[in-house]
C-alpha cells in the first residue's frame, strides 16, 4: 500500500510544481496550455509504469464492490451439480471426504455454527440454527493454495488476482457466482473447493469442460432448493462481481 500511495504522491507533486507556475504565467499574461499538455503526458507516462494498480486498489479477497471491473467472465453451460453442505459427512458419493472442514477453514461447522444438513429447511436455512455464514455457497474444482497452504504458481492468472493479499491467505474464498437450472436463478459465495479435483483452472476460469465427468459444480441445500434440484442436476454458471449481486435470499447473511 505505502508504494501505491507513493505513486499518487509523486503525480500530486507534479500537478502542483504545474499549477504553481500556471499561477505564475498568468499573472504575466501567458496561456498555460503547454504545461496542461506536459500534466497529461506525465500523469498518463506514471499510470503506464506503475501499472493498472495505481488506478485501482483493490481491498479484500480481490473483489472491490464499488467499482466497475473490465475483465469478462466466461459462462459454463450445462454443467452438471451436485448438493453437499457444511458438515457432510464422508461416504462413497464424496469420494469418502468429509465436509466438517473445508478447503480453507480447519472446523467449517463451527464457523458455520453447525451441520448444514438437506433435511428440516426453513426460509432457506436450518431450522435448528441461525448460521452464522451465507447458506447460499458452492465449490468448484480449483484450489489456489497447495497442500502446505502456500500460493500456487497458478493462482497469479486468477482474475481478480491481487498481489498485496499474503501467500498463505486464499483469494477465493466468498467470490460470488451466478447460477441458472430449471429456470431460476440463484447467487452464491464460494465457500469449499470440489467436487472431486482441485487443479481444474482451465474449466473454473476458462471455457474447457470439467475435467470430472460426474460433476463440475457443487451447490448448498440453500441453492439446490432455490434453484429445485434435487441431489443432481444440469445448470449454467458464472462469476459476478458484489456490486452486480440483486436482493434475494443470498444477500440475508453475507459471509465477509
Amino acid at each position: 500500500m505505502k508504494v501505491k500511495l507513493c505513486k499518487y504522491a509523486l503525480i500530486e507533486r507534479m500537478k502542483e510544481t504545474l499549477r504553481s507556475r500556471h499561477s505564475h504565467e498568468q499573472k504575466h499574461g501567458k496561456f498555460f496550455r503547454p504545461a496542461l499538455g506536459v500534466l497529461g503526458a506525465l500523469a498518463l507516462g506514471a499510470a503506464v509504469y506503475f501499472g493498472p494498480g495505481l488506478m485501482n486498489i483493490s481491498t479484500g479477497n480481490g473483489q472491490d464492490p464499488e467499482t466497475s471491473q473490465s475483465a469478462e467472465h466466461p459462462n459454463h453451460s450445462n454443467v452438471t451439480a451436485t448438493v453437499f453442505w457444511v458438515g457432510e459427512s464422508e461416504s462413497d458419493d464424496n469420494d469418502q471426504i468429509h465436509n466438517r472442514a473445508s478447503a480453507w477453514i480447519d472446523d467449517w461447522v463451527g464457523a458455520y455454527g453447525g451441520i448444514d444438513g438437506e433435511d428440516d429447511r426453513c426460509n432457506y436455512k436450518p431450522c435448528a440454527f441461525t448460521p452464522q455464514e451465507n447458506p447460499f455457497y458452492f465449490a468448484l474444482p480449483y484450489n489456489d493454495l497447495d497442500d502446505s497452504g502456500n500460493q500456487k504458481s497458478s493462482a497469479k492468472n486468477i482474475p481478480w488476482y491481487n498481489p498485496n493479499i499474503a501467500k498463505d491467505q486464499t483469494q477465493l474464498r466468498n467470490y460470488w457466482i451466478k447460477v441458472t437450472s430449471n429456470g431460476k436463478t440463484a447467487y452464491g459465495q464460494w465457500g469449499d473447493v470440489g467436487p472431486f479435483g482441485e487443479e481444474d483452472f482451465d474449466y473454473v476460469f476458462g471455457n474447457a469442460k470439467p475435467q470430472e465427468k460426474r460433476a463440475g459444480l457443487d451447490l448448498s441445500p440453500a441453492m439446490a432448493e432455490y434453484l429445485v434440484i434435487d441431489g443432481r442436476g444440469q445448470a449454467d454458471w458464472t462469476f459476478v462481481y458484489a456490486k452486480d449481486v440483486p436482493a434475494g435470499p443470498w444477500k440475508e447473511i453475507v459471509t465477509r
